[in-house]
C-alpha cells in the first residue's frame, strides 16, 4: 500500500541525473534574468511605445517563467513517483525471496 505523494517543493535540490529538470531550471534562471532586465529597462523608459513594448515583453516573459515552474513541478513528481515504484518493486522482491526460503 503506497501513501499519497505530497507535491514536490520548487526548490528542492534536482538529482545528478535529472536531465530534463536540470534544462527546465536553466531556462527558468535565464528567463528570470532577461525579466529582471527587461523591467529595470522599463523603469526608465520614457517614451509610451517603448514601455507599451516592454510591458508586453515582461508580460510574456512571466507567462513563460510560470510555464517551466509548472514543468518543473510536473517533471519533480514523475521522478518521485517513478522513485516509489522502484522501491516498491523492490520490497515486493524481496518479500517474495525471504517467502521462498522460509517455506515450511
Amino acid at each position: 500500500m503506497s501513501l499519497p505523494l505530497e507535491p514536490p517543493k520548487s526548490d528542492e535540490p534536482i538529482s545528478y541525473n535529472a536531465i530534463a529538470q536540470k534544462e527546465v531550471f536553466a531556462k527558468k534562471k535565464e528567463l528570470e534574468k532577461e525579466l529582471a532586465e527587461l523591467q529595470a529597462m522599463s523603469r526608465i523608459i520614457t517614451n509610451p511605445e517603448y514601455y507599451k513594448s516592454f510591458s508586453s515583453q515582461i508580460s510574456d516573459i512571466e507567462k513563460n517563467i510560470k510555464s517551466q515552474d509548472i514543468r518543473l513541478e510536473k517533471l519533480k513528481r514523475h521522478a518521485a513517483i517513478n522513485k516509489n515504484v522502484v522501491e516498491e518493486e523492490q520490497d515486493n522482491k524481496d518479500n517474495d525471496e525471504n517467502d521462498e526460503l522460509y517455506v515450511p
